[in-house]
């Protein structure tokens, strides 16, 4: 027995040395790419060990544990979690044996149950610190931060000496908004640095922190910083520029975009920035082709539906309604939000198409009873169709949401005013001059000439 416990040790020593790594990308939230260490191969004796291959036979050692880490170190890693298994069934408090199996059950993917052998061997060994830290990183990937955290801050306190601990329970502290306690960390984990690519992911990390705090002289200086321990300049002089327009610097923006050769990325963000900048500078055509070329490469959803409104936007400035619609329709298909409809909505009132507009503004109100904006416009496509009753009806739901919009008011009292219901028509013009107090002078004139009448009207019934 002592003898066993000796082997589960220097196992250990070995297997210690396996420890999650995850390469960041610039911006916080940004999922993090892994990456596994594998552990050196010792040699059994001084006869140097061939190179496995795939081609190799099932490896015969003295026990389960030595046949999952040879089976693991050829990359079989259903075939290296059985043997774990079977090892943990002779030896349920084999911590050696859970640390290897959650490797490579995070190999696999099988982040749930890595985490869970994390766990397990975290029972047997609580000081481990590798395995808080590598539990803490898988927690991370999955969002789950508050747990993340926990076991993070444990590693870092178990290891207060290891970067990777410091530097990752920073980047969750500041995903958390613990903005104090992760710049201290950040702080720490460059302390700590002990290669040019590490310095490089804090300091490209603190630029992504500050500029989520919108802090843009601390996050200029940590880019800068960043972009001087990197031979391609590329990537950081985009996120600078992104900086810069998120800060208004346009020019800034602008001239650093210049330099980039953007016209082979895949990254939708970069055209989608472009777009931006050219539509600031009133280059609609380019503008739009920035934004086309955003559209075609983004996979998100979401992302893509804004790239599809601000193209819309460029070719409604543009005077291409028809092809703002038409790319509006192609988005419908795959989101089919209120927000595309209602845009749709506005382009068809805009060219006078009423009836397309009154379809749009009232699938945006099936969709979503409270968007208070769709009962403004159908009460404005309604009064253009002088269809006062629903005119009367809409206009008065947005009233309810909206009451401080003096306009409604006018339109209230004219469309009762047309139904000849002068007593409520008197009331919304009053509420209307009320309201207004100088917004507009042809509305109010309006208003009260048209009360004076009604009012004359009212007296002789």
């Amino acid at each position: 027995m002592v003898r066993r416990h000796v082997l589960t040790n220097n196992r250990l020593a070995v297997t210690h040395l396996v420890i999650l790594v995850w390469k960041h990308r610039f911006l916080l939230g940004v999922p993090w790419i892994l990456v596994l260490l594998f552990p050196p191969v010792i040699p059994c004796s001084n006869q140097e060990n061939p190179t496995p291959t795939s081609e190799s036979p099932r490896p015969t050692s003295s026990s389960h544990f030595e046949q999952a880490e040879a089976l693991a170190r050829l990359g079989k890693d259903s075939e290296a979690i059985d043997e774990y298994q079977r090892e943990l069934l002779d030896n349920p408090n084999d911590e050696a044996a859970l640390f290897g199996m959650a490797l490579a059950q995070t190999r696999l993917g099988k982040n749930s149950e890595a985490v869970q052998s994390y766990l397990q061997t975290l029972r047997i060994k609580p000081d481990l610190w590798e395995a808080e830290l590598n539990v803490g990183i898988l927690l991370a990937g999955e969002q789950d931060l508050h747990r993340a955290l926990f076991h993070l801050e444990r590693a870092q306190i178990l290891n207060p000496k290891s970067f990777t601990a410091s530097f990752f329970t920073a980047k969750v502290q500041a995903q958390l908004e613990k903005s104090v306690e992760a710049e201290k960390m950040f702080s720490k984990a460059l302390e700590l640095t002990r290669s040019t690519d590490e310095k490089f992911d804090v300091y490209a990390a603190l630029g992504a922190f500050y500029a989520k705090q919108k802090n843009y002289t601390k996050a200029e200086q940590a880019f800068l910083q960043a972009r001087e321990l990197q031979r391609d300049t590329e990537k950081m002089d985009f996120e600078l520029a992104k900086l810069y327009y998120d800060s208004r610097q346009s020019t800034k923006a602008q001239t650093l975009m210049q330099s980039l050769d953007s016209s082979h990325s895949k990254d939708p963000v970069v055209y989608g920035l472009i777009g931006r900048l050219l539509a600031e500078s009133k280059d609609n055509d380019g503008a739009a082709k920035a934004f086309e070329r955003a559209i075609q490469v983004e996979p998100n959803p979401s992302r893509r539906q804004e790239y599809y409104l601000l193209l819309a936007d460029i070719y409604q400035d543009s005077g291409r309604a028809d092809e703002a619609i038409k790319r509006l329709t192609e988005l419908v298909v795959t989101a089919n939000s209120p927000e595309v409809h209602f845009r749709i909505g506005l382009l068809r009132l805009h060219k006078r198409e009423l009836d397309d507009a009154r379809l749009e503004f009232l699938q945006v109100i099936k969709m979503k009873p409270d968007y208070a904006e769709a009962y403004s416009n159908l009460g404005a496509v309604c009064m253009l169709q002088e269809n006062y009753p629903d005119a009367i009806a809409a206009l008065s739901r947005f009233k309810e949401a909206k009451p401080g919009v003096p306009g409604t008011y006018f339109y209230l009292g004219v469309a009762y005013d047309k139904l000849g219901d002068y007593s409520n028509a008197l009331a919304n013009y009053g509420k209307f001059l009320e309201l207004g107090k100088g917004q507009s002078d042809k509305l109010e004139f309006q208003a009260r000439e048209r009360s004076k009448i009604l009012a004359k009207k009212m007296k002789s019934r």
